[in-house]
């Protein structure tokens, strides 16, 4: 029997009752919540709006297919975004070697003429790549903030009460996070960028 308000249930409630019934209602109201966000990562993760809304749904169907290997519901948040940016990075893993099989089809192959210069795909796993070292290497506030409000998808009216800030002060943080964590991410890819040549 479904809960007459699924709104009055917790995520991790959601995901629980939907491992042991399978009923649509629970985890269509997980996708519910969590759909924006999830969109939203996606897009800044490829920049291609079509491409994000197609990986967002294709992420929701590994989610409802793997509920059951989750073990602990109450890290719902986490998981659902590995998955979902697992599937950005397949997406632009695809998107890479369909342009190298165009390149090759036509005999047009500019992208890949010179070895010294990276291809879009690779700029993008270099940066990735120094995004996650510079997160690493943030303080633990900033990193916690940034994690709750973009990995677990907090709302900021929870970030508010939680760190007991008006919004304007937890958006405030956040944006100067993200600034930090950018500035520091472009200078370690730089750097890198710096040796390789």
């Amino acid at each position: 029997m479904v809960a007459s308000d699924l709104s009055q249930m917790t995520e991790a409630q959601l995901a629980g009752a939907y491992q042991r019934t399978h009923n649509g209602q629970y985890f269509g109201e997980l996708y519910r919540r969590y759909f924006e966000n999830v969109f939203a990562y996606c897009i800044r993760f490829t920049h291609d709006r079509e491409g994000a809304m197609d990986i967002a749904q294709e992420a929701f169907l590994r989610t409802a297919e793997r509920i059951s290997q989750l073990r602990n519901t109450e890290l719902f948040a986490g998981w659902l975004f590995r998955i979902v940016r697992n599937e950005c990075i397949d997406f632009l893993k695809g998107r890479a070697c369909d342009r190298m099989l165009a390149n090759t089809a036509t005999g047009y192959s500019e992208i890949n003429s010179n070895p010294f210069i990276p291809s879009p795909a690779q700029e993008k796993e270099q940066l990735l790549n120094a995004m996650q070292t510079a997160l690493a290497e943030a303080d633990e506030g900033c990193r916690a903030l940034l994690k709750e409000k973009y990995l677990e998808g907090l709302p900021i009216t929870e970030l508010q009460a939680r760190y007991g800030l008006s919004e304007s002060a937890v958006k405030m943080r956040l944006a100067r996070a993200r600034k930090r964590i950018q500035a520091r991410a472009e200078r370690i890819a730089a750097s890198g960028r710096q040796q390789v040549a």
